[in-house]
């Protein structure tokens, strides 16, 4: 169960953190257009 909760975890972070990373991309690539 702890091991389940900490990959879940896991893996919301790391999609957090994917869905801001993609955002600041684009928003780099929009003030350099």
């Amino acid at each position: 169960m702890f091991w389940n909760a900490m990959t879940v975890d896991t893996m919301i972070t790391v999609y957090v953190v994917g869905l801001f990373v993609l955002i600041l991309v684009c928003l780099y690539a929009l003030i350099q257009s």
